[in-house]
């Protein structure tokens, strides 16, 4: 089953209030809260684009696939390219405990990248 799973993407933006932030980017209530708790079941692709925009993303990002238990699938599947794993995004900790002249260093590296 194709579910979203935005949790990945707030924790890596940042992102502490979900629902506060979707209503401020000009998301419904009732909208922001389905997409913060994970109970959006049917959204518009209008939505679904305003979401990616909002948090320059793609859709493969925020979907995530969740194989129904009990069925075989066949071997590469390319829909389990969207099987995602539980991660821990812990940049902002690293962070907070390195020297200011590393933190110019990467900041300079993440200029770079952005510019490609």
């Amino acid at each position: 089953m194709l579910v979203f799973n935005l949790s990945n993407i707030f924790q890596a933006r940042g992102i502490t209030n979900p629902a506060g932030f979707l209503r401020k980017s000009g998301f419904s209530y009732d909208s922001a809260l389905r997409f913060s708790s994970a109970q959006m079941v049917k959204p518009s692709l209008v939505l679904i684009e305003r979401l990616c925009i909002v948090l320059n993303c793609t859709p493969n990002d925020i979907l995530e696939w969740q194989p129904d238990e009990g069925v075989n699938y066949k071997d590469n599947l390319a829909i389990a390219g969207l099987k995602k794993e539980k991660k821990e995004y812990t940049l902002m900790k690293k962070l907070k405990d390195l020297p200011l002249d590393k933190i110019d260093a990467i900041e300079k590296m993440i200029s770079e990248i952005k510019e490609d």
